[in-house]
């Protein structure tokens, strides 16, 4: 809900007063701004400022730990989520969009074999495709891009699960 995503936003804040190098502290908090811009989705300013304080909260991660592929993809997702908010003010959007695939690139070279970075990759290139398109610019390398990013998402998807089940 908004009020829990609200308090423990705070929390962590206090939590990071008391100590900033609290890297999962700032990662955390990061993550309710993404919640709160989500359940915001119907008031753009409101969904922008709290994209913008995810940006910054996961940009403060990695300057503790510039090594966390979790941070690198949630601010990829946040940053994706402000190309999106351009792109429905009528603004340019591809910035942003290349901004968040140089972060899922992050993530993947650091972890690849996590399939969400993969994945959140592959919808960020869909979506630079559809902006290209848009602008008269062939798509068709970025939807070649966003298939083999699904493609290997999947696949580590089934190797996972497999692992998990004992298959």
């Amino acid at each position: 809900s908004d009020l829990a995503a609200r308090a423990a936003f705070g929390n962590y804040g206090e939590a990071l007063r008391l100590n900033p190098r609290l890297v999962a502290a700032w990662n955390n908090r990061g993550g309710c701004g993404l919640s709160l811009a989500d359940l915001h989705a119907d008031a753009p300013a409101e969904r922008e400022r709290y994209l913008r304080a995810a940006v910054e909260d996961f940009g403060q991660a990695l300057a503790v730990h510039p090594g966390f592929a979790d941070a690198h993809n949630n601010r990829g997702l946040a940053l994706q989520g402000l190309g999106e908010l351009d792109e429905a003010a009528g603004r340019e959007p591809r910035p942003r969009y290349r901004e968040a695939i140089a972060e899922f690139d992050a993530a993947i070279r650091l972890r690849p074999l996590g399939a969400s970075g993969w994945n959140n990759r592959g919808v960020a290139a869909w979506t630079l495709g559809r902006a290209e398109e848009a602008r008269g610019t062939d798509p068709g390398p970025f939807w070649a891009r966003a298939e083999a990013d699904y493609r290997k998402a999947a696949e580590l998807h089934m190797d996972q699960a497999r692992l998990h089940l004992g298959l």
